[in-house]
């Protein structure tokens, strides 16, 4: 298969299920998509001690959601991170953000997890699941993400979060369908993992023939992840890195973009985020 041209009818590596996909909905997820819509609420209205007080009754259940900051981002982010509590910033951003391009035409979903791994934990990070070195055939294989078994990265199958928490060694990432979700409430996903746990979060997005596209894809069905590393605007825009800025039949794509939350969520809502 050429390099650039990705699944017949999808292109870059995800696929375009039919609507009916699954929600993903469960005590945990929804536990945590409440926490984050009161911690962002609280400390945006200056009361950072709600908003911990709202986290310590998620984690306390869900340990596994309480990740601090990787030693390089809490380095390279004490300056926002120690000005969060008295003021929220209105824009956060993760440091050194590796915009990976995919290598071929089916790996956006290994390159965007690679390349949050390689930002958020370090870029020589290896797999805590079978001990292999950050590249993303490693990431593609049965004991990750399983995209050369499939011959994508499928958001039904949870294949991306998977993925990533193998490699991790954690169970920190949860599923987040569209269906069950709104633009604001992804935005708040992005904001929380950022600004608190100096996370990014992997996104799903469909385009669909004569409909919005984003970052300058072309006008095709294209089933794809790409990764949010940052906020601005008071979450009004959503920063991220999209891996297919390496392949030949996207020649206009950038490896990082910005995008208005509401005009993203048009290609993210029949799927939906990893956070």
């Amino acid at each position: 298969m050429p390099a650039g041209d990705g699944i017949d009818g999808n292109w870059t590596g995800s696929r375009a299920e039919a609507a009916e996909t699954p929600d993903f909905t469960s005590a945990r997820s929804t536990s945590k998509r409440k926490m984050i819509d009161e911690w962002v609420t609280q400390m945006k209205v200056g009361n950072s001690e709600a908003a911990e007080r709202a986290r310590r009754v998620h984690v306390e259940k869900y340990p596994d959601d309480d990740e601090r900051p990787s030693a390089a981002q809490a380095r390279a982010t004490a300056s926002t991170s120690a000005n969060a509590v008295a003021a929220y910033p209105a824009s956060d951003f993760l440091a050194d953000v590796r915009a990976d391009g995919q290598v071929n035409g089916i790996y956006c979903g290994p390159a965007s997890g690679l390349g949050m791994i390689k930002t958020q934990d370090g870029v020589g990070f290896h797999s805590r699941k079978d001990g292999n070195l950050p590249y993303q055939v490693h990431m593609a294989n049965y004991e990750h993400m399983q995209t050369d078994y499939y011959g994508a990265t499928d958001w039904a199958r949870g294949q991306w979060r998977r993925g990533v928490n193998n490699w991790r060694g954690t169970n920190y990432y949860t599923q987040v369908g569209g269906s069950v979700s709104s633009a604001y409430e992804f935005s708040k996903a992005v904001q929380y993992a950022v600004n608190h746990d100096s996370k990014g979060v992997g996104v799903s997005t469909v385009e669909y023939v004569g409909k919005p596209h984003y970052n300058e894809h072309p006008n095709r069905l294209i089933g794809h992840w790409i990764w949010a590393y940052g906020f601005s605007q008071d979450g009004a825009y959503t920063h991220l890195a999209d891996p297919a800025h390496s392949l030949a039949t996207f020649p206009d794509s950038q490896p990082r973009f910005s995008i208005g939350r509401s005009t993203l969520w048009l290609n993210v809502e029949e799927h939906g985020y990893v956070n």
